[in-house]
């Protein structure tokens, strides 16, 4: 299988692709869990994996909330490749990601940029619009991806 991961950031908008030239098999239904929202009035949003939070000067003291979605099965001997999933739009978004790649031996990550997400699963910080604090958020979250930094 040949996979690429490519972040391209279009103006306000930043989106993380991953492209894959033959379909994964194997990939088992989503196992969602409810995630607080701190909130009575407010269903619980459903989350896969753990929730956990990336320092990022972006998050100020709460960091960025990041959601990790192991594989299903180990695939890979030297360890498994990550997929990082980018909300579009011009909110912040939260920790969902909507990929469904761990079925094929991703290990699949989702994060909220400042301020965004909820709950648990919320980021610290105040949301920018997709300016230089959410490319900070977004290059903290990378940099956790491959080991280079610790969560909280």
């Amino acid at each position: 299988m040949k996979s690429t991961i490519r972040i391209a950031v279009p103006g306000l908008c930043m989106i993380a692709i991953l492209a894959f030239a033959q379909p994964c098999r194997g990939q088992g239904p989503r196992q969602d869990a409810p995630v607080p929202t701190g909130r009575a009035s407010a269903p619980p949003m459903r989350q896969r994996g753990i929730v956990t939070h990336v320092p990022s000067p972006a998050g100020g003291e709460e960091g960025i909330a990041v959601s990790i979605i192991p594989p299903k099965k180990p695939r890979y001997e030297a360890g498994a490749p990550v997929a990082i999933s980018v909300s579009g739009g011009h909110g912040a978004g939260n920790v969902s990601s909507r990929m469904n790649v761990a079925g094929c031996g991703f290990v699949e990550m989702g994060f909220a940029f400042p301020s965004g997400g909820q709950g648990e699963a919320k980021s610290g910080g105040t949301y920018d619009y997709r300016g230089p604090k959410s490319i900070e958020a977004l290059r903290d979250v990378i940099l956790f991806a491959v080991g280079k930094t610790a969560d909280n």
